[in-house]
């Protein structure tokens, strides 16, 4: 693990393509992304560029930077891609393969019918806390391990977990995704044995962690980071201020057979790449046929730790 300097670069002009890249940045060298950010305008481009340069790279023997390429590609696969699952499975296959400690301390947690990937990696001096990590919409746990693996170094026994929607839990166990986020938190709490701990959830992450903390109690101290209480502003910058807003009053207003069409329509055209990689991937997180309610998901700060009835867990709701 090389340590790197947190800075975000403009590896290409598309701020999709160019956030992508900058994901990668943590683990591939800045030469390698701005080249391959000055061949892409389209997540078209993304796919086939990163997809070859994942090939080459594995052949030239640069088996981290081949997992990092192949996770890349997959992202803006369509589910029905013929490679998607393919490249998952290769960039799984090569992470575990460079990464020893991950591979000793990946774990499989039993939940709903499937099971929800884990890294528990203990803490390598006298153990401080025990901080639980949670990823975000679209993150898998391996792109979090390179800092984790440094923070054990401090006295951290460090937990990465994937819940229903994301990761392997989505993809080998087709585990949905959940609002009620404190009930896989809980079965890895209870797998592992962990008393207390620090939860620590990161961009979508930290709304379903802060939902978490409200109904375990072992969860004592909580990061957000980066965190979004309002996924649906997301989509409305994806569309564009004014074009989001009438579109969001629509729904206010019920209109949902009608945003719906429109939206399909949307999505054809290039403009709204970015809205139709959102709702291709809403559609496999949930499961279910996409509604622009389904993101449009707040967490009214006062409900936070106020659950319904003692013992269950409270109402997030989905407007």
């Amino acid at each position: 693990m090389t340590e790197r300097k947190p800075e975000y670069f403009t590896f290409a002009a598309h701020p999709t393509l160019n956030f992508m890249l900058n994901r990668l940045a943590w683990e591939i060298d800045d030469a390698r992304l701005f080249d391959i950010g000055a061949r892409v305008a389209t997540q078209d481009d993304f796919v086939r560029v990163v997809l070859d340069e994942a090939r080459r790279a594995e052949d030239d023997g640069r088996r981290r930077d081949a997992a990092f390429l192949y996770r890349g590609a997959e992202f803006f696969m369509a589910p029905s891609h013929p490679d998607k699952e393919l490249a998952y499975e290769r960039f799984m296959e090569l992470f575990y393969e460079v990464t020893p400690d991950a591979r000793a301390g990946w774990r499989e947690v039993a939940f709903r019918g499937g099971s929800l990937g884990v890294i528990d990696l203990p803490a390598l001096a006298e153990e401080k806390d025990v901080l639980l990590f949670c990823t975000g919409y679209d993150g898998v746990i391996e792109e979090l391990c390179g800092r984790a693996l440094r923070l054990r170094q401090a006295g951290y026994r460090v937990v990465l977990y994937e819940g229903p929607g994301q990761g392997a839990a989505l993809r080998r166990s087709g585990l949905p995704m959940t609002p009620d986020w404190e009930r896989p938190t809980s079965a890895v709490l209870d797998a592992l044995g962990v008393p207390s701990c620090t939860l620590l959830g990161i961009s979508l992450g930290s709304f379903l962690a802060a939902r978490a903390a409200a109904f375990d109690s072992r969860v004592r101290r909580l990061v957000c980071w980066g965190a979004i209480h309002d996924f649906a502003e997301c989509v409305k910058r994806s569309m564009g201020e004014k074009r989001g807003e009438r579109v969001l009053q629509l729904v206010r207003w019920g209109w949902r057979r009608t945003v719906n069409r429109a939206l399909q329509r949307g999505m054809a055209a290039d403009a709204g790449r970015e809205l139709g990689r959102l709702a291709r991937h809403a559609r496999q997180r949930l499961h279910r046929p996409v509604r622009l309610p389904a993101v449009d998901a707040r967490l009214p700060p006062a409900r936070c730790g106020a659950p319904d009835r003692p013992g269950r867990p409270g109402r997030v709701e989905f407007r």
